[in-house]
């Protein structure tokens, strides 16, 4: 029934175009979730067999990728083009992803995450998340540098209402052990003009610098307390292999003062109970 539609990036009207993507987007969800539920028994005491038919998520990336060419006035609609990449290729599937599909998929974020357009940035780290470098697809490190570039715009943005702060961080948060293992990998220089190749020997040092700066003066509450977590689990793997960083002492104070005032905080609430009483 997709397929009797046509190319739907043909559409003159912005208006329509976008409620189609909306639609598409619903539609993706909704195939997500079958998905999930095809590998759930009746009684739930066994695993049912693989399933012979298995919705398709990929079927509309094409439009996808098309939709992404279009001008600057169907923007709604390919900000949900954005988010449907995202979510098909950060889902789980049964069968691994076409290298095509990777490689249009990677270009689309290197040239999104260090591009200037704060709303596209802004869906690609909402829906894409830490989970995109969980799931260890090939070639997923080259896109370390414009991950964190990314992140840094967001969590720099005065604008609290609309901005994916928590999955930004929590970005920042997943990948600040990583530097330690792809140290001499090459990843992608955060230019959206280009596709020059760089060393990450510094990305560790860029990590480290955004998260302190969050876990003294991020407004977002649950955004802070995973930038401090991460900078608790940060310093706890540096003092258990003995690596002593130059900024493992300003980590320490950040989470020191965070105690202290949540402790305040205690305190305050404690001594207003205890009058009520």
């Amino acid at each position: 029934m997709l397929g009797a539609l046509g190319d739907v990036n043909q559409l003159t009207n912005p208006a329509l175009h976008s409620q189609v993507f909306e639609y598409l987007v619903e539609l993706c969800d909704t195939l997500a979730k079958i998905r999930l539920n095809q590998g759930v028994s009746d009684d739930n005491q066994v695993t049912p067999p693989p399933p012979d038919l298995i919705p398709p998520l990929n079927i509309i990336a094409p439009w996808c990728f098309k939709a992404l060419t279009l001008p600057s006035s169907y923007q709604k609609g390919k900000l949900c083009a954005y988010r449907l990449l995202c979510t098909m290729t950060v889902t789980p599937q049964d069968i691994s992803l076409p290298r095509d599909h990777l490689s249009q998929f990677y270009k689309v974020l290197h040239q999104g995450l260090v591009g200037t357009d704060q709303a596209v940035i802004n869906t690609l780290v909402q829906f894409s998340g830490p989970r995109f470098f969980s799931l260890m697809l090939p070639g997923h490190s080259l896109l370390l540098y414009d991950f964190i570039h990314a992140a840094n715009t967001i969590v720099s943005s005065s604008d609290l209402r609309g901005t994916p702060r928590t999955e930004a961080v929590s970005i920042l948060g997943a990948l600040l052990c990583l530097p330690n293992t792809f140290a001499e990998t090459l990843v992608l220089q955060p230019n959206a003009g280009e596709f020059t190749m760089m060393p990450c020997s510094d990305a560790k040092d860029h990590i480290l610098s955004i998260l302190l700066k969050c876990g003294k003066r991020e407004p977002a509450g649950q955004a802070r307390c995973i930038a401090l977590s991460s900078l608790g689990i940060y310093l706890y793997q540096e003092l258990t292999h003995e690596i002593f960083h130059p900024k493992n002492k300003e980590a320490m104070n950040v989470l020191l003062l965070a105690l202290r005032v949540s402790m305040m905080n205690l305190l305050c609430n404690l001594s207003r109970l205890y009058k009520y009483y």
